[in-house]
């Protein structure tokens, strides 16, 4: 039950961030832990369909300025 509540309060702010169509955010999860399949299904469909999983912290800063450099040009 902790853990749900856990993935809970991580969604909630995230939401939060995106106000309309042309609002993009990130959320940067920096843990093993997400990596697991049984985490990845408690985690709200509208971030799991979304996720990129990284080996290392420069892959995923690579990996997010990628993405918010696609929607500049889009």
């Amino acid at each position: 039950m902790l853990a749900e509540q856990r993935l809970i309060t991580i969604a909630s702010p995230a939401g939060r961030a995106i106000r309309h169509k042309n609002d993009w955010s990130m959320l940067v999860l920096v843990d093993t832990r997400y990596q697991s399949a049984k985490i990845h299904s408690k985690l709200p469909s509208w971030i799991g369909k979304s996720l990129v999983m990284t080996q290392s912290f420069g892959q995923a800063i690579k990996t997010a300025s990628q993405f918010f450099a696609s929607k500049k040009e889009g």
